[in-house]
């Protein structure tokens, strides 16, 4: 235990710890989005996001995974903080770092402001969303229930079976109302889409990072790492914006 702390006091310890945590979110990012498009006429709509945001918070395991997930945040941004500031006291270790993993970048050097960034952008995202307006959508339930009755005729007990077709109403949030109407204002959907575009820069360089830090860096692939970087960075950036460019400028009043 003692030794596991003392590697995770290192500097390089602390960059796998940041490269494991950073890997976990972008399972999250991934799955988040995955979930998200289901907000498309085309593919979901109202009735099946709103299902599905309704599963997400009614299932018995969100609360440890929500706890789970902020522990992973805060573990990957203090460990950030702490990586950034060891390497500005630190001129000679960073400038050997620079020279092992190759030539700095802008992107490179500015991952602590593109992370603060995202971090102030995914505070208004919460409290926008999560723990924004909170309408509510009320959806029937189809339930058939059958009474029957008993009933003496003439000294006979006949069997009179009445089918009684009955519907629950479910109420539940219409996140799906939520959303609309904060993308339907234009800043907020300009807002949102600079905020996807800093994270594309950040994972550009976060997944290089990365996979350079956990050990699988070569000289033969490291071109094609840095394309793959790139190219999921872009794939998420344009991912999540897709629904402020639809909601904001496309379909503005959500249909």
């Amino acid at each position: 235990m003692s030794q596991k702390r003392t590697f995770l006091n290192t500097t390089v310890g602390k960059k796998v710890l940041m490269s494991v945590t950073g890997l976990m979110l972008f399972g999250f990012l991934t799955s988040h989005l995955v979930g998200n498009f289901l907000l498309l006429d085309a593919i979901g709509g109202r009735d099946a996001f709103n299902d599905y945001a309704h599963w997400l918070i009614t299932h018995p395991a969100i609360i440890p995974m929500e706890i789970g997930l902020f522990a992973v945040f805060v573990i990957h941004i203090v460990t950030a903080v702490k990586v950034s500031l060891a390497s500005k006291a630190a001129r000679p270790e960073s400038y050997a770092v620079r020279n092992t993993l190759g030539k700095s970048t802008f992107f490179s050097r500015s991952m602590l402001q593109s992370g603060s960034i995202i971090f102030v952008f995914l505070v208004v995202h919460l409290y926008t969303f999560k723990f924004g307006t909170e309408h509510k959508v009320s959806q029937i339930k189809d339930n058939v229930s059958k009474t029957t009755e008993l009933a003496v005729v003439e000294g006979e007990i006949k069997v009179d079976t009445t089918t009684i077709d009955t519907a629950v109403i479910e109420s539940k949030r219409d996140l799906y109302q939520t959303v609309v109407e904060n993308f339907a204002k234009k800043w907020y959907s300009l807002l949102y889409i600079f905020a996807m575009i800093v994270m594309g820069f950040h994972l550009a360089h976060g997944f290089q990072s990365s996979f350079q830090t956990l050990g699988l860096n070569h000289p033969k692939y490291n071109c094609c790492v840095k394309g793959i970087s790139n190219f999921l960075a872009i794939c998420f950036a344009l991912g999540y914006s897709v629904f402020p460019i639809y909601f904001g400028f496309i379909n503005p009043i959500g249909g």
